[in-house]
């Protein structure tokens, strides 16, 4: 009776950290579908002082510079957009099987109790 409960509900408790996890990779699938799209920026800034000491006039002994590049992606026919569609509809359904799973539990453990 009440052991095959324990088991039961101590199962699906060793399951939360896989819901979550699970969860977590869906999430993290999506964040990077997103990142693909948007541009992609790079910076550098040097700054360059030379010794006046030793050199001619003609140049001048600091030289700043700033140099930032972006990138983006060339339109693919929306099939980011369908990317995108299908990851958030994957972590929505990761996340209710884990909400699903949180409530079977709370049941299995109050039904040993009452």
């Amino acid at each position: 009776g009440s052991a095959g409960q324990v088991g039961s509900a101590d199962d699906r408790g060793s399951l939360a950290p896989f819901q979550r996890e699970t969860v977590n990779q869906a999430k993290e699938k999506e964040d990077q579908a997103v990142s693909a799209v948007l541009p992609q920026i790079n910076g550098v800034a040097t700054y360059t002082y030379q010794d006046p000491t030793g050199s001619s006039g003609n140049f001048p002994s600091a030289q700043p510079l700033i140099k930032i590049t972006a990138t983006q992606q060339i339109f693919q026919g929306f099939r980011e957009f369908s990317t995108f569609r299908q990851l958030k509809a994957l972590t929505n359904s990761q996340s209710q099987i884990k909400k699903q799973d949180i409530v079977q539990l709370h049941s299995d453990i109050a039904s040993i109790f009452f």
